[in-house]
């Protein structure tokens, strides 16, 4: 599994002074950092999502792992998102989540479970 960036892009994006859709909530702009992972529910002609029933808009910031084309309905995606003062949910990152990889903390190993969804 890839490492993660999100705290280099935060960092950036407050050095960077951008608007409030890419901040933390602690810049005064009333915006506050969500991550959730979720199933795509659809894909919107506007270019946003609705996942797990929640709509979540992009924009140019936004990053997508390994690419936008990789999110179609049914994937399984973690958001980390900022939600702007007015509820509206911006995303800053959409990873589409590899459901074969059971490696879940990448140390070469990978684990079966049995149907109670233990450990073997």
């Amino acid at each position: 599994m890839k490492l993660h960036v999100w705290t280099v892009a935060v960092v950036a994006l407050l050095v960077a002074g951008a608007a409030c859709t890419t901040q933390a909530a602690t810049d005064g702009n009333g915006c506050r950092l969500v991550s959730f992972t979720g199933s795509v529910d659809e894909l919107n002609d506007d270019g946003s999502f609705v996942i797990d029933g929640q709509t979540v808009m992009t924009d140019d910031e936004t990053d997508f792992d390994p690419g936008r084309d990789a999110v179609v309905e049914g994937a399984t995606v973690e958001v980390d998102a900022s939600r702007r003062d007015d509820g509206a949910l911006v995303a800053i990152e959409i990873e589409v989540i590899d459901d074969t990889d059971d490696d879940e903390d990448n140390d070469g190993y990978k684990r079966s479970t049995t149907s109670a969804g233990i450990a073997a």
